[in-house]
């Protein structure tokens, strides 16, 4: 089977956002990418936090399901969170399940406005 180069897509672009939930657009995994790795980058947390969360589309219920949702981020910083079959489940970091058809990324953000992006992966 021929390996797939990563795709590399931006579910955020950085910005300061006010604290409220924030949707990113939904993505398709026509490729059939079996990863997904996400790279949350914190450059002004300002007293507040960002909490992100992969999620799937189920297309038989309609609701949006949790791939993994990473930790609370609120220093200036960088945060990988990964979802692939067999890899090794870390709490908040690293995920099993398999990339969906249909794919969003979720971001909380608490407290006070925080500046981050949100950069994805898709990976074989």
């Amino acid at each position: 089977m021929k390996r797939m180069k990563p795709v590399h897509q931006t579910a955020f672009a950085s910005a300061s956002r006010a604290a409220n939930t924030y949707l990113s657009s939904e993505f398709d995994n026509s490729m059939g990418a079996m990863g997904l790795r996400a790279f949350t980058d914190v450059t002004v947390p300002n007293g507040g936090s960002v909490t992100i969360t992969l999620q799937g589309y189920d297309p038989t219920s309609a609701k949006w399901y949790t791939l993994i949702a990473g930790s609370a981020i609120s220093t200036a910083t960088t945060q990988a969170l990964l979802t692939y079959p067999g890899a090794t489940t870390v709490a908040n970091s690293v995920g099993q399940w398999p990339v969906p058809g249909k794919f969003r990324v979720q971001a909380v953000v608490a407290t006070a406005a925080v500046t981050f992006s949100v950069g994805l992966e898709l990976v074989n």
